[in-house]
């Protein structure tokens, strides 16, 4: 498995570094990954020595499928869409939502690949905030997955684990901060700003 991932990254596919580090729990990135995986599959109903079987099956079936993909499609660099498609089916084979891979807000919300962006490992891919606010505003549906849903969950896992996250974006330059960051230090306010204005609403109309 992470001889493919070498030969993935040696061959400039810039997923297979992401793969990599999640895959050895290596780096900031790949330990936040792995812990929200945990924390998210304690709160679907696992407990600890089931999540130890889960993370090891879907290390080996993601590395599987991804090497399906590139074969069948007789392509190296297969869409970021399709990496997360395989996830979401590997996540669901082993009994978790959609909302256990630490990426599905990103993916479904704020552009497609943007989880490589905010890992520092493609910033090529653009976060695409605007888009990630009006899905917030409308808690949109994407993928039978809710925007506010999703993003709660990875608020939840950057507050346990912010030294990690920092680090995740230590490397970076200001602009690429700036641009990562975004979602949480903009979003995260105007959308509790606007629960609040909804729900001065509903007390008002209530009277």
């Amino acid at each position: 498995m992470l001889d493919y991932y070498n030969y993935l990254a040696g061959i400039g596919v810039l997923y297979g570094y992401a793969a990599k580090d999640v895959a050895t729990n290596n780096g900031p990135f790949g330990r936040f990954a792995n812990n929200y995986l945990h924390d998210r599959a304690i709160k679907e109903g696992k407990n600890d020595a089931q999540i130890t079987n889960i993370q090891n099956n879907i290390r080996i079936n993601l590395a599987y499928q991804d090497a399906n993909y590139r074969i069948n499609m007789q392509i190296i660099n297969i869409p970021y869409k399709n990496i997360a498609d395989y996830h979401y089916d590997v996540f669901q084979s082993q009994g978790l939502s959609k909302y256990a891979w630490g990426g599905v807000f990103f993916e479904e919300f704020a552009g497609s690949g943007s989880w490589m962006d905010f890992g520092g490992y493609d910033t090529q891919v653009d976060i695409e905030q605007f888009k990630a606010f009006s899905a917030l505003l409308n808690n949109q549906v994407a993928g039978n997955v809710e925007a506010r849903t999703a993003f709660n969950y990875l608020l939840e896992s950057v507050a346990s684990q912010k030294a990690d996250v920092i680090k995740v974006l230590g490397t970076r330059s200001l602009e690429e901060i700036a641009d990562a960051a975004l979602p949480f230090v903009y979003t995260m306010p105007t959308y509790e700003r606007y629960m609040i204005y909804l729900n001065e609403n509903k007390n008002v109309n209530k009277q």
